[in-house]
């Protein structure tokens, strides 16, 4: 698959100090949760070097052609972009990073 192998380590550490962790167990009964994270994860990567907005944008096309959430994403994609971005508290995100550094 592409950027995302569910590992239980590997969750571990990319989730160290984050606000809404999932164990692994429970990532991996729920294959919607586990896309979602992927997902949310994805956004945070292309964010780090891309504006939130086009972070967005690139995440769901990733996505879809990984197969991560790939039908919903296709069905709803302007909706799941527009949610995406409404939803993002830009000075919450920046202090986060600025933390995490």
């Amino acid at each position: 698959m592409g950027w995302f192998y569910f590992n239980e380590e590997y969750f571990k550490y990319t989730n160290k100090g984050r606000e809404n962790r999932h164990t692994p167990e429970l990532l991996k009964a729920c294959r919607l949760l586990r896309e979602y994270a992927q997902y949310v994860e994805q956004v945070r990567i292309f964010a780090r070097k891309l504006p939130f907005p086009e972070a967005v944008k690139k995440a769901v096309d990733y996505c879809i052609m990984e197969g991560i959430l790939a039908d919903f994403l296709t069905k709803n994609r302007a909706e799941a972009i527009e949610m995406s971005i409404f939803e993002f508290d830009e000075e919450k995100y920046i202090k986060a990073e600025r933390e995490k550094s």
